[in-house]
């Protein structure tokens, strides 16, 4: 497995001095955005759901710190400020044996309100029902809307993030100017796609075993029906998705569940297939940022997290499993097997007229 190391100025720990040479890198970046074509501003919507295990506090090198606290302390520690911080805390977790909320997930959350509601943003905390890990996006869906139309003339963007993993302060800078950048070039629709810092891609029939004979014929099926395959972004990631390509998401994953329950589990394949097959709208790699040119315009990095970059690091102490995701499958299902059968899901919500942007004009829809 390759070995994901952090930027420059990642700040692990966050020390005094670290955070100074950030803001200092930081400086030159801020008036690049002068010279980028459209100056209409960004709202950043920061959104995270979390599990139990993840408010369990622990000792880091300093203090006690949950892996929650550890990543909401590094979105509050951007040098792009997010315009708002959401989390949505289930009442009920259907990602649980119990299926119920501990109390002391209660006093954790508590703890929480005290804590982050002083800060700037304040944090808004939202009582809602489990939706698996997609309770991010869809907890925050209503509070991301009205902020928008509070303010008109503004692209808003809801970021997802994991709630066990520490940002480097530098990703929203990084994302609002590979935003920015995009929108100078007049063939890249900047505000109509969706941006992650790692991306990665499934045909449209994977197959992770050679003797599948089964797998195999899906492949086949697949091809002779011109199925493409599909880019998936990730919110451990931060998954910036334009909210204006939003509406009906919600609805969306109800449909999906329906044709495979296990959607629930899978929310990055679920989000990008929403995008690609039904909003119309890619998922574009956010680039790293290096350095600057004399004139302040940003050099963006080849790296990529593939060859070994990573825009975040797990939190001390987090759980050693998916708490909530696969694990709830109670290790039934790999997520290869899980991506397979998703993907699957996706050929026949494509032949039930469901996803009405999967083919291209040159393809031929299946018979409904």
């Amino acid at each position: 497995m390759t070995q994901r190391t952090a930027l420059p100025f990642a700040c692990v720990p966050q020390t005094a001095a670290c955070l100074r040479d950030a803001a200092a890198a930081d400086a030159p970046l801020a008036s690049s955005s002068a010279t980028d074509g459209e100056q209409r501003p960004l709202l950043l919507v920061l959104a995270a759901t979390t599990l139990p295990a993840r408010t369990r506090r622990v000792s880091t090198i300093r203090e006690k710190r949950s892996s929650l606290e550890q990543a909401l302390d590094s979105i509050y520690a951007q040098t792009r400020k997010a315009d708002a911080v959401v989390l949505s805390v289930p009442d009920n977790y259907r990602r649980q044996d119990d299926a119920t909320r501990a109390e002391a997930t209660d006093a954790s959350v508590a703890a929480l309100r005290t804590t982050y509601e002083q800060r700037a943003p304040p944090l808004q905390l939202l009582s809602t029902v489990d939706r698996g890990p997609g309770t991010k996006l869809l907890g925050a869906l209503p509070t991301a809307r009205r902020l928008a139309a509070a303010r008109p003339g503004s692209d808003a963007f809801i970021v997802l993030f994991d709630d066990d993993q520490v940002y480097n302060p530098l990703a929203l800078r990084m994302l609002e100017l590979n935003i920015r950048a995009a929108r100078a070039r007049a063939h890249v629709r900047a505000n109509h796609t969706a941006w992650s810092f790692c991306l990665y891609g499934l045909s449209c029939a994977p197959c992770y075993n050679a003797t599948d004979s089964a797998c195999a014929a899906r492949r086949q099926s697949c091809k002779a029906r011109g199925l493409p395959g599909m880019t998936v972004g990730q919110g451990v990631d931060l998954l910036a998705l334009p909210l204006h390509a939003l509406d009906g998401v919600d609805g969306f994953f109800d449909a999906a569940c329906r044709y495979e329950p296990r959607f629930f589990y899978h929310d990055d394949v679920w989000i990008s297939m929403f995008l690609h097959d039904s909003a119309r709208t890619g998922i574009r790699r956010t680039r790293f940022v290096n350095v600057t040119t004399r004139d302040g315009r940003p050099r963006f990095s080849s790296a990529t997290c593939q060859s070994g970059t990573a825009i975040s690091r797990r939190a001390i102490g987090r759980v050693a499993h998916p708490a909530g995701a696969l694990a709830a499958l109670h290790g039934n299902v790999s997520r290869m097997a899980l991506n397979a059968a998703l993907m699957a899901a996706r050929a026949d919500m494509a032949a039930a007229g469901l996803l009405p942007h999967i083919f291209s004009s040159e393809q031929v829809r299946p018979p409904s």
